[in-house]
């Protein structure tokens, strides 16, 4: 079910008011608007809630860093991709990394919905796509 113009607009402002002064997310003012709507329980209570997760979910994805590789990276690798990484998207990323032995070699890197593919299978692939008619 959609969400009403009310609803999002309304959601919208709160997330809004959630913000720190250098655009990350205030969890605490989340938590405290959040419990603030379970306490009053205005109209369209779940729908608004269900807005605020939404954004909340797509903030932490946005500001989440997966690297994806075939071996572990070393020390120098990380801090290096790191702070490549930082200076692009942000000095907020929180990082995971991946130890896939399915990549054969190379890096795959994602950072929100933005996806690096530097490994031999995604090059492989790209070669596959090419080639077919």
């Amino acid at each position: 079910m959609r969400a009403s113009k009310r609803i999002t607009r309304e959601s919208r402002l709160l997330f809004r008011q959630c913000r720190t002064a250098t655009g990350g997310l205030d969890e605490a003012r989340l938590s405290q608007i959040v419990q603030t709507i379970a306490r009053i329980k205005p109209r369209g209570r779940l729908a608004l809630l269900k807005q605020l997760h939404r954004y909340t979910r797509l903030e932490l994805l946005s500001r989440t860093a997966t690297i994806e590789s075939a071996t572990p990276l070393t020390d120098e690798q990380r801090s290096n991709l790191m702070a490549v990484l930082t200076s692009r998207h942000g000095a907020e990323l929180i990082f995971r990394e991946i130890i896939n032995p399915h990549v054969l070699g190379g890096l795959r890197l994602r950072v929100g919905h933005t996806v690096y593919d530097g490994t031999v299978v995604g090059r492989i692939e790209q070669l596959t796509e090419s080639l077919r008619f």
